[in-house]
């Protein structure tokens, strides 16, 4: 047991909806597990590219794309009501991308009162620099052609679900080497992929982008 304090340094919240919560660190290249409640947070910037504030413990789900039909990200929406009546206020969603669904969604959110959880941020300059950061990625389109937001995330490692689309398949594999793939693209099974998300415990497959 050692008390240290630290200044300047890079830390990963590892959050788990079941289990405790701890921070894992990196001192001097040894890694360290912390858990939460031995850890006094005296300035935080997580995320602070975002207009929103969001708290180290969260569980930070993102999704990118332009706020249109086919992206379905009100079937994304409405599988987070249900996801944060079981598993709690902690569970944030950021999606990113602009479009004209943008006042649909925004109303949406509001008729299913996830003002504290699901937000709107718009078009992002630094996407890879934001995606590093949360904790899980989601790829809810109806139907796309190259899919390049999926292949940005699995490239950085982030651990990624989406609907079972033809170019989804392609990208996380058939047999969900890369990723988890839903087995529909209403809100039910978006929310089922997601719970298999939340309560994974090995990393997929590494993701080689120059394959």
């Amino acid at each position: 047991y050692t008390n240290f304090y630290l200044k300047d340094f890079e830390y990963k919240a590892v959050k788990k909806i079941r289990g405790k919560t701890y921070f894992k660190i990196n001192v001097n290249n040894i890694d360290f597990d912390i858990p939460l409640n031995s850890v006094k947070i005296l300035f935080s910037n997580y995320l602070p590219e975002l207009p929103i504030r969001l708290k180290d413990e969260d569980v930070v789900i993102s999704t990118i794309g332009r706020l249109s039909p086919e992206k379905n990200q009100a079937e994304l929406i409405k599988a987070f009501r249900l996801l944060v009546n079981k598993y709690g206020p902690s569970l944030k969603l950021v999606i990113m991308g602009e479009g004209p669904l943008n006042s649909d969604l925004n109303q949406l959110i509001n008729e299913l009162r996830l003002q504290r959880n699901v937000f709107l941020v718009g078009q992002q300059a630094d996407v890879f620099k934001i995606l590093k950061q949360t904790d899980y990625f989601v790829f809810p389109s109806l139907y796309e052609g190259q899919g390049m937001a999926l292949l940005e995330a699995i490239s950085l490692g982030i651990p990624s679900a989406g609907t079972n689309i033809s170019t989804t398949i392609e990208i996380l594999g058939n047999n969900e080497e890369y990723g988890y793939l839903t087995k529909g693209i209403d809100s039910i099974a978006i929310k089922e992929v997601i719970e298999r998300l939340l309560n994974k415990n090995t990393p997929f497959e590494k993701f080689n982008y120059k394959e």
